[in-house]
């Protein structure tokens, strides 16, 4: 599965899989995260926030996967990185930016290339 393939431990994996509904969301470090886990956390309809962000590209790529949230210490540049991200990316390219993400860690994950 997606989990075990970036390295995550049991506890981790379960708390994933069988996240308890009575917790509205997850906090992850920025390097934990893929489009698949924000997939899987998004069907559940859980949202996820990235921490800590502080590199304006890191925040516009975030941000196209589909984080919730975006922790920082650098407000000045997350606020110009998510305008320009919705200034120059329609719902269009957005959703291709994901699918485009998705597919090649879909295939970085089943060995191909």
């Amino acid at each position: 599965d997606v989990l075990g393939s970036r390295g995550l431990g049991d506890v981790y994996k379960r708390q994933v899989l069988g996240w308890p509904s009575r917790y509205v969301g997850w906090n992850v470090e920025y390097s934990m995260l893929n489009p698949l886990l924000i997939a899987q956390l998004h069907f559940k309809h859980q949202p996820i926030c990235v921490w800590t962000v502080d590199d304006p590209d890191t925040m516009r790529q975030a941000a196209l996967m589909g984080v919730d949230g975006i922790v920082t210490d650098n407000l000045k540049a997350l606020d110009i990185a998510l305008k320009d991200t919705e200034r120059h990316h329609d719902y269009a390219s957005r959703l291709a930016a994901q699918l485009s993400v998705a597919y090649n860690w879909h295939n970085l994950i089943n060995g191909r290339r």
